[in-house]
């Protein structure tokens, strides 16, 4: 067995490992491979099969990002996926990244990558939202992808959170649009901000930032919600916003990090999870 780079010749093998593993539909998998410019995959691989995959999406400043973590069924538990997640740490070090990171999706998974020296990283708050009223004083305005990774990085503390490249915003953006979400712009006084908005059983806006020294309250969520009550017409919206917030809401244990840096309480949002 060995450990390399995949080659685009390996795209439907990767394609077939991953919805052997994981419910994603095939349009979000094949979208997702399509960026094939901004990903890297890691695969192990025994007499010209794949056995085991990752998937490294490199952040605006120097994180790895590790997404899709699968080995086919009748491999697990001999270690290939341990061995995997060490080889593309030491990986990491070697190109001088910060760490990885990666979002468990379970508890049982959670203990997995402890064993393996991740250690949490960061909380997200989830927050319930119901429209009220059709009163807000919200309005829509188009906002470029590079103006909302700035607001995106002027709202966050560009020192402990992950920050993405451009690309990977219209990964996110074309990923929500095949459930009917997209990137909301917007301005709200003398502001403008956006939201990433994602449609599944419920509304779920998955980050929401405005570009000013404005922070985020119940009373902006409230008018939001209206305004999403009239756009999408759901009564109820699901938000996920930083943990520091002064809005109430319940902690969600998200991310996690391998780093030899002290960088836990950061924050992550906006992985393709």
């Amino acid at each position: 067995m060995k450990i390399r780079y995949a080659k685009s010749t390996d795209i439907p093998q990767l394609k077939e490992i991953w919805l052997q593993c994981f419910d994603d539909t095939i349009a979000f998998v094949d979208l997702f491979l399509s960026y094939k410019n901004y990903w890297k995959a890691l695969v192990v691989e025994h007499e010209c099969k794949l056995l085991s995959m990752l998937f490294i999406l490199p952040t605006a400043n120097r994180f790895w990002y590790i997404y899709a973590l699968c080995t086919l069924p009748p491999y697990r538990k001999n270690g290939l996926m341990a061995h995997l997640l060490n080889e593309t740490y030491h990986r990491s070090v070697k190109h001088g990244q910060k760490g990885l990171v990666l979002l468990p999706a379970n508890d049982k998974l959670r203990y997995f990558y402890s064993k393996l020296a991740f250690t949490p990283f960061s909380s997200l708050k989830k927050v319930v939202m119901t429209s009220l009223s059709a009163d807000f004083k919200i309005k829509k305005i188009r906002i470029p992808l590079k103006k909302v990774n700035e607001i995106r990085a002027n709202y966050f503390n560009e020192a402990s959170a992950v920050m993405w490249k451009n690309t990977h915003l219209a990964l996110t953006e074309q990923s929500a649009m095949i459930s009917g979400g997209k990137i909301i712009t917007f301005s709200y006084g003398n502001a403008m901000g956006y939201a990433m908005i994602e449609i599944q059983k419920y509304l779920i806006v998955k980050e929401i930032a405005i570009d000013s020294d404005f922070r985020i309250n119940n009373d902006f969520l409230q008018q939001f919600t209206n305004f999403l009550k009239k756009e999408y017409s759901f009564s109820q919206a699901v938000y996920y916003i930083e943990k520091d917030s002064p809005v109430e809401g319940e902690s969600i244990s998200f991310a996690m990090i391998k780093s030899s840096l002290p960088l836990a309480n950061g924050y992550l949002n906006l992985a393709l999870d």
